[in-house]
């Protein structure tokens, strides 16, 4: 149990600093890549794919278009966004959002009365959509928290969507969205893990107690 309470807190922290002079080996890769495709899905299916990004040349590129980090001086007046540096990890693991033609996924009359009972769900259906997040957040969840185990440090990033022009960078395919990433590597041990290469100093909101309620029947 404390292992896994030592995990848990592990992964709550954004790591903002790396270092790159070490590398994950390609077995713990070759394993991550598979919990992050197996991850539980609604009908099992597949609304995602997955790039592993390894080349310093491209994370570098990816980390570049990264802004996105609200910053504000003493009187509240927003200041120029930094760059989120979890996207320059030693490995980036980023989860691009695709509606699969379901085969397992249908309609009921009682829930919905304008579809045919036992017709497959729309690709456009708004529920579709909301199985992709769900699935892409149980897998980013399912891979740090493996990545923790194997002893390494993480930090998710919202801020790789498609604003950042990285369809030039990446070349991935238009019908996929770009959503999350997560960087996975070695901290630099010396600097605090909210502390950038570049010497910002990231809100640690991790160190905070959350403001969620838990019942108990």
């Amino acid at each position: 149990m404390e292992k896994n309470l030592k995990i848990s807190d592990t992964i709550r922290r954004c790591q903002r600093n790396w270092d790159v002079t070490k590398k994950i080996p390609n077995e713990h890769i070759q394993k991550l890549s598979h919990i992050a495709k197996y991850a539980p899905s609604k009908q099992d299916e597949g609304y995602f794919d997955l790039m592993i990004i390894k080349s310093r040349d491209i994370i570098n590129q990816v980390h570049e278009r990264s802004v996105g980090f609200s910053v504000h001086d003493e009187n509240g007046n927003p200041l120029p966004e930094w760059k989120n540096p979890q996207t320059s990890a030693n490995v980036l693991f980023m989860w691009f959002k695709k509606t699969p033609s379901t085969v397992r996924n249908f309609y009921q009359t009682k829930s919905n009365p304008n579809e045919v009972n036992g017709s497959p769900k729309r690709n456009d259906d708004p529920n579709r959509r909301d199985n992709a997040l769900i699935s892409i957040g149980i897998s980013m969840g399912l891979t740090a928290w493996n990545a923790a185990e194997l002893g390494y440090v993480t930090g998710f990033s919202k801020n790789i969507d498609s604003e950042y022009d990285l369809q030039t960078v990446l070349n991935y395919d238009k019908n996929l969205e770009p959503m999350y990433a997560l960087g996975i590597g070695f901290p630099d041990q010396n600097l605090p893990h909210n502390v950038s290469h570049e010497g910002n100093e990231y809100h640690s909101f991790s160190q905070y107690e959350k403001d969620i309620k838990i019942y108990e029947l």
